[in-house]
């Protein structure tokens, strides 16, 4: 009897212990999926938030990189369990944070490489090669997730500064359509007068994967610079009235880019190197001033040096 008991007690408490242990991995779960935003890292002054809504009340203010929502990830086929794992479909709630802080625009940008990407070495890089058809497959779903945004009502398309202004009149919010990599576009110059047919008015030329066009950032060297289709890409993108962004590519492919192009480019986003960060995604001084070449918005760094990295649609 005794030894029946013991036995119980060891077994009520494996329960216990189990129960305890698949309780905390589930509330785990759930605090990691919760609806969040991300916490700034820095506490604002109230005098600097009332000089941004004064500035963002009188001009109009133009996101040039975003994801709302995550709308990438919905209805993906994905080979990395931890994108599987991030939360999307979100963008009600982050074109609704658009309007509430006077942002008249955003560029909604396609991840054109999205399918090929994984966590490696600490970081997003490419991990495998697209299969046959995938890149402009992957392409048209992201591009029919975002026209499903305007077809629902959600927000409208601007393809025009004109539009933009219209909108800043009217206290409205659009989404500008772009795409980060121009993975889509393959050998078959053709896409790119299909992208701007479906309301894309900007392409970085690169991401996280080397494409046919250029190299990136964060891997070795492929071609040393920009390719002879990236040239050609360049210049298609200059007669449709494209935004050419070089976000992600190497100082070789930016400089190949910025000659090739009769029209300013733009760096979306990035950072400036410093003495206390320095990473391949970074740029330094030399190229920061090469993008400013191409015609620039002008900014300072911690030394009072003068930088410009501008994005200006072509006329």
């Amino acid at each position: 009897m005794v030894k029946t008991t013991a036995s119980v007690r060891k077994l009520t408490r494996r329960f216990v212990v189990g129960g305890g242990i698949a309780l905390a991995i589930s509330a785990t779960a759930v605090w990691w999926l919760r609806p969040r935003k991300p916490p700034l890292g820095m506490a604002i002054p109230e005098a600097f938030l009332l000089r941004g809504a004064t500035l963002t009340d009188n001009h109009p203010m133009v996101d040039i990189h975003s994801h709302p929502g995550r709308f990438f990830l919905t209805g993906a086929s994905l080979d990395s369990l931890i994108m599987r794992m991030m939360r999307d479909g979100f963008e009600a709630e982050r074109i609704a944070d658009m309007r509430s802080n006077n942002v008249t625009a955003g560029l909604f940008s396609i991840v054109a490489d999205l399918p090929v990407l994984g966590f490696e070495g600490g970081g997003l890089r490419s991990v495998r090669d697209f299969k046959p058809g995938e890149a402009y497959a992957e392409f048209q779903r992201q591009l029919a997730r975002l026209q499903h945004l305007v077809d629902s009502g959600l927000v409208a398309v601007a393809l025009s500064p004109e539009d933009i202004e219209t909108a800043k009149l009217k206290r409205q919010s659009v989404a500008v359509l772009a795409s980060e990599g121009a993975d889509f576009v393959e050998d078959h110059l053709q896409r790119l007068g299909e992208a701007y047919a479906a309301g894309l008015r900007s392409i970085g030329l690169v991401h996280y994967r080397i494409n046919q066009l250029g190299d990136i950032q964060t891997e070795a060297p492929r071609y040393n610079g920009l390719t002879t289709l990236g040239a050609e890409v360049v210049k298609e993108m200059n007669r449709l009235g494209m935004i050419i962004d070089l976000a992600h590519a190497s100082f070789e492919t930016c400089a190949h880019a910025v000659a090739a192009s009769s029209a300013p480019v733009m760096v979306s986003h990035s950072n400036l190197m410093s003495n206390a960060v320095r990473s391949p995604r970074f740029l330094s001084k030399d190229h920061a001033m090469l993008i400013a070449s191409s015609g620039g918005i002008q900014y300072c760094d911690e030394e009072g040096i003068e930088y410009a990295i501008r994005a200006k649609t072509s006329a």
